[in-house]
């Protein structure tokens, strides 16, 4: 079923970002498993459309990549989706000031 599909690529998405965390901070700017947890997320949102919690996570990766205008773009589209998880709502806004910043200081 779809939302078993998009549970498991949100899974592997946050399984990917825990492996960031272990790496010495100097390797996560330049490693590419910032853009293998962005597919899985990617992934989860083509499969199951209708869920917010994929686009809240790959926004949270695309402001700490820097990538601030997608990342509000993915926050924005929350507000039309339901959640599994209720708490990650709690954050948007934070979320969302966060790449509203990032990108006025870009510019």
């Amino acid at each position: 079923p779809p939302m078993l599909r998009a549970r498991a690529f949100m899974g592997m998405g946050l399984c990917e970002e825990e492996r960031l965390y272990r790496l010495p901070k100097s390797k996560v700017i330049n490693t590419e498993r910032w853009g293998n947890a962005v597919w899985a997320y990617t992934m989860a949102n083509k499969v199951c459309p209708q869920l917010a919690d994929p686009l809240y996570h790959r926004a949270v990766l695309l402001n700490k990549a820097g990538l601030y205008d997608r990342a509000e773009v993915d926050l924005l589209a929350c507000d039309d989706t339901e959640w599994l998880d209720d708490s990650l709502l709690d954050n948007v806004d934070y979320e969302l000031s966060v790449a509203r910043r990032g990108a006025a200081e870009k510019q």
